[in-house]
């Protein structure tokens, strides 16, 4: 062994040792975590891809010839065939049910004079119930036209020369004083209907079925009813018990074989005198 000395660096282990003038190797860069990036990329995707299929099967749904219409059944139609609440509902067979607006077509079927409430229901797979309400005329009210009139004095549509209406006339008013600004001419309407309304539950109305109401602008009322057109010159109401009065009036003409052409109760709403004319 060599007598000369050496210097000698211990080296610890497990310890990483620099030399004087050494560099450290270079660290490796860290990972970037793409993680989050990649699963917001795949959502996106698979939203894009469902949108696709809901569209793809919307638009299979509304024409496949699966869905195609082949049968509406409409109820309460009276005054209108079913035919022409069909075209008004533009419910045309071969449409697909399922792109059908049904608000649009109830919106159709209410913009019909005749129809004051409209119901439309879908079933599946091909048929459309449609149910209506139409209204109800009491009379028809002579003005520059014939019009139809509810019970409520809703004067709702002309009548058309297809349509045959069996009801009272009400005559003696005009298109002016219906659309008078004082509500006289609709209050005298009212009161026609009323009259109208009152004899229809009356015990005359069987056998002589009311034709026509009469109004005077000053309110008086005169009937003419029966197949002979008799007049019952009524005035001023309340008309109940001039009406009973009428009725016993004009069946005790008819048992002395007698034949009336007018009776006369325009006197005071309980009195019992009635003038008879004959012919």
């Amino acid at each position: 062994m060599s007598d000369e000395a050496h210097d000698s660096v211990a080296e610890p282990e497990g310890e990483d040792v620099f030399l004087e003038g050494d560099s450290p190797l270079p660290l490796a860069p860290k990972a970037v975590d793409d993680e989050p990036k990649a699963n917001a990329a795949s959502i996106g995707w698979l939203v894009a891809l469902a949108l696709l299929i809901v569209v793809g099967a919307r638009q299979w749904l509304v024409t496949t010839p699966y869905f195609s219409l082949r049968d509406v059944r409409i109820e309460g139609a009276e005054h209108r065939t079913r035919e022409h609440y069909l075209a008004a509902a533009g419910l045309e067979k071969g449409r697909n049910i399922l792109a059908l607006d049904l608000a649009d077509v109830r919106r159709r079927l209410l913009a019909e004079p005749w129809v004051e409430e409209a119901m439309v229901v879908r079933r599946l797979p091909s048929r459309i119930d449609v149910t209506v309400r139409e209204r109800e005329p009491l009379a028809i009210v002579a003005l520059d036209e014939p019009y139809l009139v509810t019970s409520t004095g809703n004067v709702f549509k002309t009548i058309e020369a297809d349509e045959v209406v069996d009801r009272p006339v009400i005559t003696g008013l005009t298109t002016e004083d219906v659309n008078d600004s004082t509500g006289h001419g609709r209050e005298l309407l009212r009161r026609a209907l009323d009259l109208a309304a009152e004899y229809e539950r009356g015990k005359l109305a069987e056998s002589m079925p009311l034709e026509e109401v009469h109004i005077e602008h000053s309110g008086e009322m005169a009937l003419r009813v029966g197949a002979q057109g008799v007049s019952l010159e009524l005035g001023q109401g309340p008309y109940r018990h001039k009406l009973d009065m009428a009725a016993k009036v004009l069946a005790e003409v008819d048992r002395r074989g007698g034949r009336a052409s007018a009776l006369l109760l325009d006197g005071a709403p309980t009195s019992d005198r009635v003038v008879v004319r004959t012919r």
